[in-house]
């Protein structure tokens, strides 16, 4: 019998095989006149069939476990199905934000070294211009072509082993956007996976058939572990500022999305939008915003649009997520006068099993947690269990 171990695969088979009729995926496919959006759907039992057929494919292109695989393919279905097949196949996916620029895209892939492609057409083409980053690819599948939807319709096989992996295999290489520096390629562990979609799941108290939609396409990946449905919004995340709201809102309405985690920038025009055409989102239990400052008129506008739902604001990064967490009724509270005084922003209260220490800055590389000099806290940051702090000074 096929032992997956700590593979963070085997939570898309526990829920293919718990809840195989519960959707999984809605991913749009056009909008009619009227502005509903329309969506192609599928099961739990279905994407876990696929993401096998996925995982065979990739094997015959020459895909093997251990190798390190370029991921460029649009948020949706095709994403998570592509994900999951690499992760079934024990690869490790490289992702990258394409919204951080075409220079600082190649240095990101040069520094992985990848050994294969798999992404849309558009993406197989670049990756054959004569640049340094692409010459460790060796193999290469497009996604979205007939060959590809040929591929994931044959279903009906036995269910494909899943690579095993110990919870300190590395799992994938996620980039960070670089919006507060250089990017850098964190280095995910299967059981680092398995400790966020836990944490995520107490700490914000997520249940199995809700529906969610990932403004952040990367965090639609947790949804298949969670039992939720992911529905995916028309927008392109690499360009938040240019989405059109409408297709969002009507999709939110229409799909009953009852969660959903953003960031300011596009829940901001969501919720402008909502007010000037006098829409609500009564559905919507759950909404977490990140990534950039939360203003405070966001989280009291919202307050309105969605009058059933609590907005969270996590902190944390790329390399370690969630932190800490905080509410809007928290931060519309004191800590906005506090922060209107020049205390700075509250980030809130570490998320339960998380542990925070304040380190001395160095001028050079820290490589190892042995070399860090932890600094003694003052006594507000001690006690900051009991109340949210903002701007922990040392």
């Amino acid at each position: 019998m096929n032992d997956p171990g700590s593979n963070v695969a085997r939570h898309l088979r526990i829920a293919a095989t718990d809840r195989p009729d519960g959707l999984a995926t809605k991913s749009p496919t056009s909008v009619k006149p009227t502005g509903e959006v329309q969506h192609e759907v599928r099961t739990f039992r279905q994407l876990d069939q696929e993401s096998d057929s996925a995982a065979a494919y990739f094997a015959e292109a020459g895909i093997s476990e251990g190798a390190r695989v370029l991921l460029a393919v649009r948020p949706g279905h095709d994403l998570i199905v592509g994900m999951f097949a690499l992760l079934k196949l024990g690869a490790i996916p490289v992702a990258i934000d394409p919204g951080m620029g075409w220079s600082a895209f190649l240095d990101c892939v040069r520094r992985s070294r990848p050994t294969a492609l798999v992404g849309v057409r558009s993406a197989s083409l670049l990756s054959r211009l004569p640049f340094a980053a692409f010459r460790t690819l060796s193999h290469r599948v497009t996604v979205g072509n007939s060959a590809w939807r040929q591929a994931l319709a044959t279903i009906g096989r036995p269910a494909r082993p899943i690579a095993h992996a110990q919870s300190d295999t590395l799992a994938a290489i996620l980039f960070t956007s670089g919006s507060t520096g250089a990017p850098k390629g964190v280095c995910y562990t299967h059981g680092m996976f398995d400790a966020q979609i836990e944490l995520v799941r107490s700490t914000y108290g997520i249940r199995p058939g809700e529906t969610d939609m990932a403004m952040l396409p990367l965090f639609a990946l947790f949804n298949p572990a969670l039992g939720t449905t992911t529905v995916t919004p028309l927008l392109d995340p690499s360009k938040p500022l240019a989405a059109d709201p409408a297709p969002l809102v009507a999709a939110l309405i229409a799909e009953k999305v009852t969660s959903s985690f953003g960031s300011p920038a596009i829940w901001s025009k969501v919720a402008d939008h909502c007010e000037v055409h006098g829409l609500k989102l009564p559905d919507l239990r759950r909404l977490l915003i990140a990534g950039a400052p939360v203003s405070g008129e966001l989280l009291a506008k919202l307050r309105v649009v969605a009058p059933n739902c609590v907005t969270h604001t996590p902190y944390g990064a790329t390399e370690c997520l969630p932190v800490t967490t905080i509410t809007a009724d928290e931060l519309l509270g004191e800590a906005r006068q506090n922060a209107l005084r020049g205390q700075g922003t509250c980030v809130g209260r570490p998320v339960s099993g998380v542990e925070i220490r304040v380190i001395r800055e160095t001028d050079g590389p820290i490589t190892t947690l042995a070399e860090a000099r932890p600094l003694r806290a003052r006594r507000d940051w001690r006690n900051h269990r009991d109340g949210p702090q903002c701007d922990p000074r040392v």
